[in-house]
């Protein structure tokens, strides 16, 4: 299968995919880098995890309007629902984590740049001979 050029895993692309696992939606990035059997894992992970947290959510201010209105007041929300919850999404969000670490180290050894050196190191080196605009003479 051949890939295509547009979509070829660059430093740039390689960040864009690590944003987005680790700000918007873990397992999203791990899609768009190609890892589509991890990310979807992740985004399982991460979508059983919030939907576990809204259905306690729920429950609990539920409860709490009852509470308010004097009305019978229901039973507790399940504990288990938020510790599941946050378990899943956490572990959704770590299983991200280490899927962008190894998508950066992919993308770095494609550039051929070393594993520790950065984007901003690889970047300031090709400036450093250009004068600054405030400081001719």
């Amino acid at each position: 299968m051949l890939q295509d050029p547009a979509k070829k895993l660059t430093l740039e692309r390689a960040w864009l995919c690590i944003a987005v696992n680790q700000f918007a939606t873990p397992g999203m990035g791990s899609i768009m880098a190609r890892r589509r059997i991890a990310g979807t894992g992740q985004l399982g992970l991460a979508l059983a995890g919030f939907l576990l947290l809204v259905i306690w959510m729920a429950q609990f201010f539920h409860r709490r309007l009852m509470i308010a209105l004097d009305a019978p007041e229901p039973p507790a929300a399940a504990g288990w629902l938020w510790r599941w919850g946050l378990i899943c999404l956490g572990a959704g969000w770590l299983w991200a984590l280490v899927t962008s670490l190894l998508i950066l180290r992919e993308a770095k050894a494609k550039a051929g740049m070393a594993p520790s050196q950065t984007v901003l190191d690889s970047e300031s080196t090709g400036s450093a001979s250009e004068p600054e605009s405030g400081d001719s003479a």
